[in-house]
């Protein structure tokens, strides 16, 4: 099976996280314009 997520935030990661749980094999792209990966937003204040 081929999945195809539009965006890059922490709902598409926890989206593939669950599509690879479940489908070890099938194909996952992601489609960003976003120039960097996903992030904790909340954690930011930590750095």
């Amino acid at each position: 099976m081929r999945y195809v997520i539009i965006g890059n935030s922490a709902a598409a990661m926890g989206a593939i996280k669950t599509i690879r749980n479940r489908d070890k094999t099938g194909s996952v792209t992601v489609i960003s314009d976003e120039p960097y990966s996903v992030y904790s937003r909340p954690l930011i204040s930590y750095l």
